[in-house]
């Protein structure tokens, strides 16, 4: 492709488009659909080792998109037959590569072969934080948090600016079809991880890109396979997380005293207890969800421990809540 050659298509009345050199992919939403770039954006973590270790360690997981729990996310089904020509295969492989496999496989199986070869590099290359534009959501702190989790909610162009991201929103569309008439296969396929059905319309996702630049992320295969890179963990900026929300489960982790101190319910937890005395810093505004006449809302909260023994205090400040972004 010649440098600043630009190749387009059209799915659901969003216009996508794709150029290498530089590398830049880019939607634009049709206008009825309102959709502005958010000034904030979040993710709700489990009370799981890894969403501890990662807030403690200030990083993200950006995901395999072969991974994701729904079985047509991101699905190489969505990309048409016909895109799937030698031609575009090859145009996207190395000389090298192709000298190879038609020395040892032939010309006969190669576009087999080359389709093999490109499904594995899309998961090696590709890094995905699935993001929302809201803490106040009661399906997604019920889906992914239990609401015994919490919500990081980040200043999107702080966050984009330091680590490289591309942020785009979800195309939701009531029924999903292949992909076609795009003159670039990787333009295709960059579309079909940007396509779900409106039955998650609800989570008003946006994604964040991660492209590998030639260091292939850390991927493990459907097959068990390890292919070794660079980690997806990608650290954030301490001046790119605006706020920390809390489930209104959040304090069932804990084990309560009748004063009403408490503490990590299994000793051995480290991480756990590690993450409380980074909410004890109070270096981000931290709120905790309540429940009030049946609607979730956020009051400012702050936590104290106890003779650096692992038990603590929370205070809620039920005058406070956030002002830094409407809800």
């Amino acid at each position: 492709m010649k440098t600043g050659t630009a190749h387009r298509a059209n799915y659901n009345n969003w216009s996508y488009a794709l150029s290498v050199n530089p590398f830049v992919f880019s939607v634009i939403t049709p206008e009825e659909s309102n959709l502005s770039m958010p000034k904030f954006l979040g993710r709700y973590c489990s009370m799981s080792h890894n969403s501890l270790k990662a807030f403690c360690d200030r990083e993200n997981y950006f995901s395999n998109p072969e991974d994701f729990n729904d079985l047509n996310d991101s699905d190489f089904n969505l990309i048409a037959e016909e895109c799937w020509t030698e031609e575009n295969l090859i145009r996207l492989s190395d000389e090298n590569s192709i000298r190879t496999y038609r020395k040892n496989i032939g010309d006969k199986n190669l576009r087999l072969e080359l389709i093999k070869s490109f499904k594995l590099s899309s998961s090696v290359d590709l890094g995905i934080l699935c993001t929302t534009t809201s803490p106040i959501n009661d399906l997604l702190w019920s889906y992914y948090t239990n609401n015994r989790g919490f919500y990081l909610d980040f200043d999107l162009t702080v966050l984009c600016s330091q680590i490289d991201v591309v942020p785009i929103p979800m195309n939701y569309v009531s029924k999903l079809e292949p992909i076609e008439l795009v003159s670039h296969l990787m333009l295709a396929n960059l579309m079909r991880i940007n396509i779900k059905k409106d039955i998650w319309r609800h989570e008003d996702e946006w994604r964040l890109i991660k492209f590998s630049l030639g260091r292939h992320f850390e991927t493990t295969s459907i097959s068990g396979n390890l292919h070794v890179g660079q980690s997806r963990m990608i650290g954030w900026p301490k001046n790119a997380l605006k706020a920390i929300y809390l489930g209104y489960a959040f304090l069932r982790n804990f084990e309560f005293a009748q004063d009403g101190t408490f503490k990590v319910k299994d000793e051995k937890n480290i991480i756990l207890c590690k993450f409380m005395r980074e909410l004890v810093k109070g270096e981000y505004p931290i709120y905790q969800i309540c429940q009030i006449n049946f609607k979730l809302e956020p009051f400012k909260v702050e936590f104290k421990e106890i003779d650096n023994s692992g038990t603590f205090t929370q205070s809620i400040d039920y005058s406070s809540k956030p002002i830094y972004r409407s809800l």
